[in-house]
């Protein structure tokens, strides 16, 4: 009996101090114009609740302790906030998880922008981040977030609950937020309905808005810093995130200035992030970091809001916003076949632009077997370049000083996906990093049909490559006209213009590799004799290219000459393989991508980003002699690593070793019972892989006698 008494004054005395608590602290916990006999009377209380919960269980002791320390006004560091929190969790106490979490918010948006912690990777799992970083103490965008996350979710349960019926069996579900609201405002259901739905109402808009403010701070902090692109745009998805989600919520009392006000975080967030994602700049768009972000669901959610929200718009479109939506469309990734509808019904008054639509949504759902091309998907994959490459010349022969006219940054990132479109016909292609990230966003990391099996098909489409070539041109030797096109687009001068002639550039070379005719041959000779236009070009690029332009009667460049210009400009070259029976390609200095086998995103990204250098060529092992090319392949390389330890070397073993692995993972389906994943198994044994060569290069020097050293 003296127990269950004691036990009903710990709950009394706590409950008194908890609404107290609620009553004179929640709304401003930390606020200075409290009565100080009021705050010496709530502590009183929390202490006594302590005392008399020490002589029962240890389960209800630790409950109470943890609720005291959430409830008291005594200064606690973001640790031990966070462990209060995890406890209320454990618990099930709706109240002090909704306390704590506050607490933690807060002390994040108290905090100097200086005091955040930057990190150039997307965080997927925020909770198990959030303990690491606060264990030391720190605070980050993703903390702020994550606690962010767990208020909003508990203050959503309780609108979820007000809205049930009584009688209805899922109100048992919501029983502790039934206590939550009764302790809170002291009144049963029946009285607290609608206070408690205009009091959370304001209170959840009131927070996120501040925490919408401190994202703006930060971002801007990050511009001014100024931190990575990634950094940058992070910030912008968040502040999407949440200003979305509380324009959308139902239960928000929808006042005029509060939606205007999140209408603004909306507009800065979707504005800047086109800028981010689209850089003048491409290459900053196609890092690792940003490929990451992009990819995210929130990412193409956002593009996808943003094309909505412009194909919305009453007036016709212009060719400036034209040419906004169908990059973002490139951009994005497929589109859902209602969004494709909409799009070409506002395209409507520009019907070859609308004819580039229509090719679009007569591409979804259409599936082949992995590695082959049938007649139809050729077909439509050269439709595709063509109605592109129409929209593109149209656009690029109306008048540009027309109002709201395409800008040069979406007019080259249109045109150098359609240099990649045109180029892959021949099975093949040679091109940059950045463009081919581009591709692979646009056709969501897979394979994707090209029409290798068309008759002289490349020859076809000469007259695209001629449109390229010669937009690419006239765009360098108009020096004044490409200069008041961009002044007229709002756009930099000064940072833009060399970036657009080393783009321009970059283009003639990739149609000169990939097509190998003199008169494009002719064309880049042409070009690199006018110093107005190397002049703009990165010193070590051009130079690559002056010296092979000085040593021969005919100009020409092949692979290995312009893939040492474009590591120069820090844009790596790229070689992609898209059908089996293609011609050779090789290049010591490319990336090598083979489109043919079944690859992951996982696995594209790491040949893409985690190795810079392979020895690449488009001719790889056949299946039939997969044994002995397994074993003449070791052979090889052990030959080689062998000489290379003599001469003192071993960075070339390192690298033997790589291109052995290359040729297993591109004939894996032969060797799918040795080696089911080598890309996983290159980053495993990259730590210990120079050790390896040594040892092995030794075997192979002085094998034990009857030991076979094809191991």
């Amino acid at each position: 009996m003296s127990d269950r008494k004691n036990m009903n004054q710990t709950m009394c005395l706590f409950d008194v101090g908890h609404t107290f608590s609620f009553t004179y602290g929640f709304c401003g916990f930390q606020s200075p114009n409290r009565p100080l006999k009021q705050l010496e009377k709530k502590e009183e209380l929390l202490t006594k609740s302590r005392l008399f919960a020490e002589s029962e269980s240890k389960k209800f002791h630790e409950f109470i302790s943890t609720e005291v320390i959430i409830l008291s006004n005594e200064q606690t560091s973001l640790f031990e906030m966070n462990q209060c929190l995890t406890a209320s969790q454990r618990h099930k106490s709706v109240r002090s998880e909704i306390v704590s979490a506050r607490k933690i918010i807060d002390a994040h948006l108290n905090s100097n922008t200086t005091k955040y912690e930057w990190t150039d990777e997307w965080v997927s799992d925020l909770k198990q981040y959030s303990e690491v970083r606060l264990s030391q103490n720190c605070i980050s965008v993703e903390t702020l977030l994550c606690f962010w996350n767990v208020w909003k979710e508990n203050i959503v349960n309780i609108f979820e609950f007000l809205e049930l019926d009584e009688t209805t069996q899922d109100v048992k579900d919501y029983s502790n937020y039934e206590e939550f609201c009764f302790n809170y405002f002291g009144l049963r259901r029946q009285e607290f309905t609608s206070a408690a739905r205009s009091y959370w109402s304001s209170e959840l808009l009131s927070v996120g808005i501040q925490v919408l403010e401190n994202l703006e701070v930060l971002y801007n902090y990050s511009t001014w810093k100024p931190l990575s692109l990634f950094c940058q745009t992070k910030l912008l998805i968040h502040m999407f995130e949440i200003a979305e989600f509380l324009l959308e919520l139902e239960y928000l009392d929808r006042r005029y200035n509060a939606v205007k006000t999140l209408q603004k975080f909306l507009d800065i967030s979707t504005q800047q992030f086109c800028l981010k994602v689209f850089p003048l700049d491409l290459k900053k768009s196609s890092t690792e970091s940003m490929v990451s972000l992009r990819e995210t669901e929130l990412s193409r959610n956002l593009l996808k809001r943003v094309i909505s929200s412009r194909i919305s718009m009453k007036n016709e479109l212009s060719y400036g916003e034209i040419g906004k939506v169908a990059s973002w469309i490139l951009g994005t990734g497929k589109l859902t076949a209602e969004l494709y509808e909409k799009i070409a019904e506002r395209f409507a008054g520009n019907p070859l632009w609308q004819a580039f639509i229509d090719n679009r949504i007569g591409s979804i759902g259409s599936g082949f077997p992995q590695g082959s091309v049938p007649i139809n998907e050729s077909q439509k994959h050269v439709s595709l370049v063509l109605r592109l490459n129409g929209a593109l010349k149209d656009t690029f022969n109306v008048y540009r000083e027309q109002k709201d006219y395409i800008s040069p940054g979406y007019f080259i990132y249109l045109v150098d996906q359609l240099l990649i479109l045109v180029t892959s016909v021949q099975g093949y292609c040679f091109t940059t990093k950045s463009s081919f990230v581009e591709w692979l966003i646009f056709h969501e990391w897979k394979s994707y049909p090209n029409p290798g099996l068309v008759a002289n098909c490349l020859f076809a489409l000469g007259a695209t490559l001629d449109f390229i070539a010669h937009t690419a041109q006239d765009l360098l030797y108009m020096h004044q006209v490409t200069v008041q096109w961009i002044r007229n687009s709002n756009i930099n001068m000064k940072e833009y213009y060399p970036l657009l002639v080393l783009r321009l550039v970059i283009m003639i070379c990739l149609i000169c590799v990939n097509v190998k005719q003199a008169k494009y041959f002719d064309m880049l000779f042409r070009l690199l004799g006018r110093g107005d236009i190397t002049s703009q070009l990165p010193r070590g690029f051009c130079d690559v290219l002056q010296r092979r332009r000085g040593k021969q009667n005919r100009f020409t460049i092949n692979e290995n000459v312009l893939a040492e210009a474009l590591r120069k400009a820090d844009d790596p070259p790229v070689i992609v393989k898209f059908q089996r029976n293609s011609s050779q390609m090789s290049c010591a200095d490319a990336i090598f991508v083979d489109m043919t086998v079944n690859r992951s995103k996982e696995d594209l990204l790491q040949v893409l980003f985690e190795r810079n250098i392979n020895s690449s060529s488009v001719e790889l092992p056949s299946n039939s002699n997969a044994s002995s090319n397994l074993v003449s392949g070791v052979n090889q390389g052990l030959k080689s690593q062998n000489d290379e330890v003599i001469e003192g070397n071993p960075q070339n073993n390192y690298e033997h070793f790589w291109d052995f692995l290359d040729a297993l993972d591109d004939d894996c389906s032969a060797t799918s019972n040795f080696l089911p994943n080598a890309p996983r198994v290159k980053v495993k044994v990259e730590t210990n892989i120079r050790l390896i060569t040594s040892a092995l290069a030794t075997f192979h020097k002085n094998p034990a006698e009857g030991e076979d050293v094809n191991l």
